[in-house]
């Protein structure tokens, strides 16, 4: 007896499993929570500076601004890497040869490029720049590229960024802070209208390009937290 109750009370090592986990980071929800949190911030000095914004005020926005206008970029660009890192499995009904071939092919397109081929590549339809949200989408990608790549114009002559602001304008409401006597472009486009603006833009239309191919989408998990205030005039 004292024998089998040996036997019961043997302790039995239990195995443990060493290794490292692999983790794909995906960092396009984090760009927009970003550019959200730079745009509340630009409220903020909008809404209490209006009667008399001192020049640290000012500076403040238009460092801001521009700051959103690049994280919102950035976190559709960072989606559509997602949605191409993930080779044959964002593609199930195309052979993996054919997805494999056809990404190789798009690496280095444009981002106008790339959001149009990936539906195609997934038997879908191409998004619609004619309409919202994807021709605001359009117009973003402008606005950053007009940024990055600046160019200096005259003032007042029928230029590019003449043409670009007065468009601009119509979408969002201009910089409080600046009247009609400073260029539409970059200066009284670059204010709070604009940063909602570039935020909600590339939460909408990365949602629906998300739904309308089947494809995640870690933004929708953010959706609530991606709500910004009304007009800060």
């Amino acid at each position: 007896m004292d024998e089998i109750k040996a036997a019961i009370n043997v302790q039995i090592p239990v195995p443990v499993a060493h290794g490292v986990a692999r983790i794909r980071m995906s960092f396009a929800t984090q760009h927009i929570l970003a550019a959200r949190r730079l745009a509340l911030a630009v409220h903020k000095l909008e809404k209490e500076n209006r009667a008399n914004p001192s020049d640290d005020v000012l500076q403040d926005v238009l460092a801001h601004v521009p700051a959103v206008i690049m994280l919102s970029i950035a976190s559709l660009e960072a989606y559509l890497n997602e949605i191409v890192d993930g080779g044959p499995t964002s593609f199930p009904a195309q052979s993996a040869e054919l997805v494999q071939e056809a990404l190789m092919f798009i690496e280095r397109a444009k981002m106008r490029e790339k959001i149009d081929f990936l539906p195609v590549l997934n038997g879908r339809s191409k998004p619609d720049f004619g309409s919202k949200p994807a021709q605001d989408v359009g117009h973003l990608i402008e606005l950053r590229n007009a940024l990055v790549h600046f160019h200096p114009e005259w003032w007042g002559e029928d230029n590019p960024h003449t043409k670009l602001g007065k468009r601009l304008v119509t979408i969002f409401k201009p910089n409080p802070f600046y009247d009609e006597g400073v260029p539409l472009f970059p200066m009284r486009c670059l204010g709070y209208g604009c940063a909602k603006w570039a935020v909600e833009t590339v939460r909408d239309f990365t949602i629906g390009y998300a739904d309308a191919n089947g494809w995640p989408c870690g933004l929708k998990d953010q959706l609530s937290t991606l709500t910004l205030p009304a007009d800060a005039t």
